[in-house]
């Protein structure tokens, strides 16, 4: 999609995983007015340019791990789509459009699933790692292990140490537990919808 030079700028704004429909309807809004998404400049920096209002869908699809990168893109490009880039393993794609249904990627609810069952496992992973992390700091294998290894070591940075992190791991389980549950209630809806 050719887009007019111009004014350029650039937008925070952030967006849970799970939102991702919010988000693509925030980009197509922002084209609907002329500004058309181009990169990110960081995490929820928008970089946008000016150019004639246009109808355009944007689409997002999760892959973390993508082996044929130029394959996955061709399969989106001959289908009409233009990819814009990735944050955070999320794909972005675009489609100008004419008529009142914009369109989509993922146009029925079993694909829709599949994509967030991707966040479930991938969450529901990072909150076992870091479940059994704690287990294995706390259960006495670092912090009460041998003399030799309390000797070697100055018991202050051995204190400092169980204190950050009894602190910051369970905050990152509950994150992670909160994050996965977040994204199943968002298949129950879609659920619901089919």
């Amino acid at each position: 999609m050719a887009v007019n030079s111009g004014e350029i700028k650039t937008i925070r704004k952030g967006f849970s995983p799970w939102q991702d429909d919010l988000e693509e309807a925030w980009l197509s809004n922002m084209a609907s007015k002329g500004w058309h998404f181009t990169s990110f400049t960081g995490i929820n920096k928008y970089n946008f340019v000016k150019g004639k209002p246009k109808k355009v869908s944007y689409c997002l699809d999760y892959h973390n791990l993508i082996s044929d990168m130029e394959n996955y893109k061709k399969i989106f490009e001959d289908a009409g789509w233009e990819y814009l880039g990735n944050l955070k393993s999320w794909q972005y794609f675009r489609k100008e459009y004419t008529g009142d249904t914009p369109p989509e990627i993922f146009t029925d609810s079993d694909s829709k699933i599949q994509k967030y069952n991707k966040l479930v496992a991938l969450y529901s992973f990072i909150a076992i790692i870091l479940g059994n992390l704690y287990i294995w700091l706390f259960s006495g294998i670092v912090f009460k292990g041998s003399s030799d290894f309390i000797d070697s070591y100055n018991s202050n940075i051995l204190d400092f140490l169980h204190g950050f992190f009894s602190a910051i791991i369970p905050g990152g389980v509950l994150a992670f537990i909160f994050l996965t549950f977040c994204v199943i209630n968002k298949i129950n809806e879609i659920k619901k919808l089919s």
